[in-house]
């Protein structure tokens, strides 16, 4: 029975790591594109991680130590999703450049 509620709490944290981390990422889009201290923007959005990762175990029930693990997981889980999906490519400049007519 032990070994079962381990392996349910070990899919709750990897769970909370693909939500957290994806939720996040369209988060940490926004904030990179503000004009703000790259400082602020590296604390807004690691105190954004930590809550999450804080809210995360506290509403999925598990105990409070697995933070340990649930921290890096949801951190890594956004900077995977931040550069699957949202990071700019800068592409659309370089394409610009490319197709305008000038003279």
């Amino acid at each position: 029975m032990q070994g079962q509620q381990e392996l349910i709490d070990i899919l709750k944290v990897l769970a909370m790591a693909g939500f957290g981390g994806g939720a996040m990422s369209a988060f940490v889009s926004l904030v990179v594109e503000a004009q703000w201290d790259a400082r602020i923007k590296n604390t807004v959005v690691m105190l954004s991680c930590l809550a999450i990762s804080f809210l995360g175990v506290l509403v999925s029930g598990i105990d409070i130590t697995n933070l340990v693990v649930v921290i890096p997981a949801v951190i890594l889980g956004c900077k995977g999703a931040y550069m699957l999906f949202w990071k700019p490519t800068g592409i659309a400049k370089e394409l610009e450049k490319i197709f305008s007519h000038n003279g």
